[in-house]
């Protein structure tokens, strides 16, 4: 693939994969095509909503593998692996890190589900 082009307005986005000799797309193609499409999105209005929209279907990925490393800046960087999009890290403070332990200790402590049930 030759190259792929990306135009975008606030609110729309025109994407134009130029494939000379119409040959199928290898896994390495379609990743750039997909992080060029989310370099797009990232700069388009509406941006993504900030909370988990509520009632809508979201993509699930069951049981990703992930990585965790300090992020000397003031935190950690986690990772995690996407079936289709690849690995995605997300570098979190250390206030987000001790909340994001604490929540899943919470919801996978048989302890503090009984206790938080009866509340």
């Amino acid at each position: 693939m030759e190259e792929i082009v990306l135009t975008f307005s606030r609110k729309t986005g025109d994407v134009r994969v130029h494939n000379e000799g119409g040959s199928e797309l290898d896994a390495g193609e379609v990743e750039q095509i997909i992080a060029a499409l989310s370099a797009l999105r990232e700069r388009m209005q509406p941006p993504v909503p900030t909370a988990v929209p509520i009632g809508k279907p979201l993509q699930i990925a069951a049981f990703p593998a992930w990585w965790v490393q300090p992020d000397f800046a003031d935190g950690s960087v986690v990772c995690y692996r996407h079936p289709g999009l690849g690995w995605m890290g997300f570098s979190i403070n250390h206030v987000q890190a001790i909340d994001l332990a604490r929540l899943l200790h919470q919801q996978n402590d048989p302890e503090q589900q009984l206790s938080t049930s009866r509340q």
